[in-house]
Order: C-alpha cells, then sequence, then structure tokens
C-alpha cells in the first residue's frame, strides 16, 4: 500500500519506520525543514532504540521517503495523521496542529480516501475531522513507549480502529494484515471508543504509579518494604507487575498529559467520579516528588555535594518533558541547593533549563568526584551499585529502588530507597486510624 504520514515527530517518525517495515511505500510529510533534513539523511531528531537503524535500512529500501510537501499525500490508500496534541494551560489537548494537518490535507482526499488520526485527542475530535473533509474518517490510537516504541509498533499487544463505516475499519485493517497475520489481534470500535482508549489507558497506568507510591509512604511509616509488597501484589495475574514500582511518580510527554486532558473531559462532561479520581491521582504524583524532595534535603549535611544521576523521565530516551528527576532538581534549587551536579548518559555536554535556571550536564565520573551524597533519580542501566559508589559517597539515596542495597553498603555507602523500612515510629494503633464517614 502507498501510505503517506503527516506529522514526523516522536510518534509520526516511528510510524513511518514501522509502516516502511511491513512493506507499504511510505511519505512522512512535516512542516519544520529541519526534521525532514535530518530523517531524510538517517538521523533520528531524538533517542530512540532501533530507529536509527531501522530508519536507515528503509531509505536505502527506497519504501520510505521524507517531505515538507503535503501535495505527495494524493493518491495514498491511507493518510495517517501523527502530529502532537499538547496539553493547554487548563489541562485540555491543543488540538491546533491537528486541525492545521488536517486543512493542509483536505484538498487531495477524496471520498474514497481515509483519514486516520494516531494522535491523542478528546472525544468528539473524529467527528470534527470528518467535518472538515471529504474521506472517510478512523481512529486508531497508538500506545508507544519511548524507549521500546519500535518494539511495541511491530510486536503491539492490540490494534484498535474505530471507524463508523465496515469499509473504512477494513481499509486500516489491510494496513496492518502483517500484524494481524503474526497474531495481534484487532479490536474494531466506534470512534468514540477509539478515541478514549488511550488517554484512558495511560491515566490508568498513572493510577497504578500513585497507587504504589501512596503505598510506599504506609510501607515507610510501619517498616514494610514496598519492594517485597509489589512483588506480593504483582504475582497476581489480577493486578500483574508492569507500571507497580515506587518511585519519584509518573512524567514523560504521554502520562501527565493524557491524565490531565480525560480529567477534563471528565469535568466537562459532569463525570465528576472521574475527575475527582484523576484529580487525586495528579495530587498524589506531586506528592511523591515532594517527599522524595523532603528526603534529600534531609540526607545533606552542611557544606556538602551531591549528584544527580539521570535527568530523563525514563531510561533509553532523552526525553525531559515533565521528567521527574528534572523537577525534582528544580525544587532541590529552590530550597537552596547550589553545590549539586547533574548527569545523564543520554545528555552529557547539554544544558538542560530548570524552572529556576539551567543545569549543566557532566559525565558519571565528574559528577561523582568529590559527591557525600548520590542521588539516584532516573534508573539508567549504567548506574549499577559498583558505578555509584565509585566516589565513596557518605550516602546513597535510589529514588526509583533500583539497586541493591546489599551491594551498596558492602562500598562503604549508607542506603537510604523509597517505601523501606526500619520505621521512624510505630504504626498508629487501631483506636487512632482516621475514620472515615
Amino acid at each position: 500500500m502507498r501510505i503517506s504520514v503527516i506529522g514526523c515527530g516522536h510518534l509520526g517518525a516511528v510510524h513511518a519506520v514501522t509502516l516502511a517495515s511491513l512493506g507499504h511505500s511510505v511519505v512522512g510529510i512535516d512542516v519544520c525543514e529541519a526534521t525532514i533534513a535530518s530523517l531524510s539523511s538517517g538521523r533520528p531528531t531524538f533517542l530512540e532504540p532501533g530507529l536509527r537503524e531501522g530508519l536507515r535500512d528503509q531509505l536505502s529500501s527506497g519504501r520510505l521517503t521524507f517531505s515538507t510537501d503535503v501535495s505527495l499525500a494524493r493518491g495514498a490508500d491511507a493518510h495517517f495523521v501523527c502530529v502532537g496534541t499538547p496539553a493547554k494551560a487548563d489541562g485540555e489537548a491543543d488540538l491546533g496542529a491537528l486541525f492545521a494537518a488536517v486543512d493542509a490535507l483536505a484538498p487531495l482526499l477524496t471520498e474514497n480516501d481515509v483519514l486516520i488520526g494516531k494522535s491523542t485527542v478528546p472525544v468528539g475530535t473524529a467527528r470534527l475531522v470528518a467535518a472538515r473533509v471529504r474521506a472517510a474518517v478512523a481512529w486508531n490510537p497508538e500506545f508507544l513507549r519511548e524507549g521500546t516504541a519500535i518494539a511495541d509498533s511491530l510486536r503491539p499487544d492490540r490494534i484498535i480502529i474505530g471507524a463508523d463505516t465496515a469499509a473504512a475499519q477494513e481499509r486500516v485493517a489491510a494496513v496492518y494484515s502483517g500484524l494481524s497475520a503474526a497474531g495481534v489481534p484487532i479490536l474494531r470500535t466506534g470512534l468514540e471508543s477509539a478515541e478514549l482508549a488511550k488517554a484512558a489507558s495511560n491515566a490508568f497506568l498513572a493510577l497504578r504509579l500513585s497507587y504504589i507510591n501512596s503505598l510506599a509512604q504506609l510501607c515507610e511509616a510501619t517498616g514494610a518494604d514496598v519492594r517485597e509488597l509489589s512483588a506480593a501484589m504483582g504475582s497476581d495475574a489480577r493486578i500483574g507487575s508492569s507500571y507497580f514500582n515506587a518511585g519519584l511518580g509518573y512524567g514523560g510527554g504521554c502520562l501527565p498529559k493524557d491524565l490531565s486532558a480525560l480529567r477534563a473531559q471528565a469535568l466537562h462532561a459532569e463525570a465528576m467520579d472521574l475527575f475527582h479520581l484523576l484529580d487525586t491521582t495528579a495530587r498524589t504524583n506531586q506528592t511523591a516528588l515532594q517527599r522524595a524532595a523532603e528526603l534529600v534535603l534531609g540526607a545533606i549535611l552542611p557544606g556538602e555535594k551531591i549528584a544527580i544521576l539521570g535527568l530523563t523521565f525514563k531510561p533509553n530516551t532523552d526525553d525531559v518533558r515533565q521528567s521527574p528527576a528534572l523537577n525534582l532538581v528544580s525544587q532541590l534549587v529552590s530550597h537552596g541547593l547550589s553545590d549539586f551536579a547533574c548527569t545523564d548518559p543520554a545528555l552529557v555536554g547539554t544544558a538542560v533549563s530548570l524552572a529556576t535556571g539551567v543545569c549543566q550536564v557532566s559525565d558519571l565520573h565528574s559528577a561523582l568526584e568529590g559527591a557525600a551524597v548520590v542521588v539516584l533519580a532516573t534508573e539508567w542501566p549504567e548506574y549499577t551499585a559498583e558505578r555509584v559508589t565509585r566516589g565513596s559517597p557518605r550516602v546513597v539515596l535510589d529514588l526509583r529502588n533500583a539497586l541493591d542495597p546489599a551491594s551498596v553498603r558492602a562500598q562503604g555507602s549508607q542506603y537510604i530507597g523509597l517505601g523501606q523500612g526500619p520505621s521512624l515510629s510505630p504504626a498508629p494503633s487501631p483506636t487512632t486510624v482516621p475514620q472515615t464517614t
């Protein structure tokens, strides 16, 4: 099939490479000349494992090209819209780029074409798009995780196709025929269900993370170990262990944005139970970050330097959008911290913006040199117990519970994790537990 992909950022670039690897002829289109020039030369504009190799392979095959000329989309069998929908100040999704892309594509479309949205949007967006074009409209939400986006594209858990007509659904299903033949299930839904699927899924993942972080607070108060608790709960097939590790909270370009957008939709629809649940999830996420900052500040002695390891929101990406690690640094600086060094394997040699200034990112050796307190903020695999204690720090604060405590202590450093006893105070007796009404 001949396919156009409109928007070549994190989502669009990965999707274009994936579709080409499935044997389709793909043109990726974006208004940013620098992005198109970089992708056309085989250089992704962001870090994603496997993307550079896949991009170069598909460019060499001739199945993948990039351009700023939207007219090259004319006559394609399917048109995917993959532009960003960032959150506005009120939490609602900004659909400006989406509608601009649709309007640019509209003159090229006929009633025989199918426009397929992959962007995360509020319910009702697809019908607004349909009113602007002559083509059929379908929605095919993406479920990619940064750091594993290529694998997620080629081996997805499911493919969701939302459309009003069987013909539109069949056209989208044909794009993924290779994956469905390999056993990937295709779920056919209405437009509204497909639109909701991505934000609802990400909000649920955020809720899981906020829940385990809340349990970590209880573990610290009672002497329990949240790692053991998470393992005990996660071994239950009804619960599972994914997105169930205590830490700094959720971040990145999807979970915070999608939860905020769903919360705004719930408020607009007067679905108040959902609104309050999502609002509590967001506030709990902020509490997790504040508690981590207090833990760090409480561990520092006067005159000590600290090293902060990791600034991206997760390993295997260079994305710092809504990064809990970066937000932690900003909080520490706002509390007067000045003698610190930051490092991240994806950002060495760059300057990262903070809420209160900039952070120069050094290499691991330089960051650890002279540091009495080491803070593991992002769990990059490079940060092993042996490496983070190489400078003989007095304390290692593991804010991702990623290190082996015994290995850290064996190097002569004190280890402090999240949600790990023993408690500093006894658990409240049953008579003192606050009663609900």
